[in-house]
């Protein structure tokens, strides 16, 4: 039943991202200014999907209404769409680098590149065990506790960012 509620959702992320791609890259070709707008529109599209699954569960308990319900039930599907939308980032964000290095790169120092990449790991692992079996190789608390302290690490790091 959890496949049902979390597939259709994650594949409306993986059509919005493949729209976001085909109307950026038409609009502007293969550019730096299209690569930018798919860097700043993953951003947000991101971090929309993030705030929905991160604070799903303390809304529900302030608010006990249908659309607090329904992000609590589709909490995996909503972490599992920020994934492949941040995903689809960091890889805009690899092009920009290879493709249109500059100023890009040079704006790049050591705290950005472990501190982002320490995110994406953490986001990589919470996306992996986004799943019962995960839960039960895991166990309940370390499952707990990655997703935890990967979701609040995250959260700094877009602070940090924005």
């Amino acid at each position: 039943m959890h496949v049902e509620r979390r597939a259709p959702l994650v594949a409306l992320s993986a059509l919005g991202m493949a729209l976001l791609l085909l109307v950026a890259f038409l609009g502007a070709g293969w550019s730096e200014e299209a690569v930018r707008v798919v860097i700043r529109w993953t951003a947000r599209v991101g971090i929309v999907l993030f705030a929905a699954a991160f604070s799903a569960g303390p809304l529900r308990s302030l608010w006990r209404v249908e659309s607090t319900r329904w992000m609590v039930t589709n909490r995996r599907g909503l972490g599992l769409s920020f994934a492949l939308v941040h995903t689809t980032h960091l890889a805009a964000l690899v092009v920009l680098g290879l493709e249109f290095p500059d100023p890009f790169v040079d704006g790049l120092d050591a705290v950005t590149l472990v501190g982002g990449g320490l995110a994406y790991v953490f986001m990589g692992g919470m996306a992996a065990t986004s799943n019962d079996a995960a839960v039960r190789w895991l166990g309940p608390q370390r499952w707990r506790r990655l997703h935890t302290i990967g979701g609040w690490y995250i959260w700094i790091i877009f602070a940090q960012t924005y």
